[in-house]
């Protein structure tokens, strides 16, 4: 199950967890696409269900795309306090908050529960306080 741990303080989000959403294969220095191409090139789609197989479904995916979205574009305006990333986990906090972080953490919680409502086993969202 992956899990999602948003933390607010009042009406602004301060910080998310991410965990269970990826894991890093042994050809983790080759690039991300040329990877998933030469998965989908190494076999047929219809002889393997790629949502069994650990870190490669579509919920994994969505949820590591939308949170590592997130975490490159409050790196990039400076928004980042801390941060911990590891096999599979996603952590940082921000050291400033407003409109901007407020407005791109509430896009990707949209998407979060949208994946949720649609994959109620694979994702649990919780909610701190900060």
């Amino acid at each position: 199950m992956i899990s999602v741990q948003i933390t607010k303080s009042n009406t602004n989000y301060v910080g998310i967890q991410v965990s269970g959403h990826s894991i890093v294969k042994k050809d983790s220095n080759r690039g991300f696409f040329q990877k998933i191409l030469e998965r989908f090139e190494n076999r047929s789609l219809k002889s393997e269900k790629i949502e069994e197989r650990v870190g490669e479904n579509v919920v994994c995916a969505g949820v590591s795309v939308l949170a590592q979205s997130l975490f490159i574009f409050c790196k990039n305006n400076d928004f980042v306090k801390s941060e911990n990333i590891a096999d599979g986990f996603l952590k940082f906090d921000l050291i400033k908050f407003g409109i901007e972080s407020n407005s791109a953490f509430k896009m990707v919680e949209m998407g979060l529960k949208n994946l949720q409502e649609q994959y109620p086993k694979e994702i649990e969202i919780v909610y701190l306080k900060g």
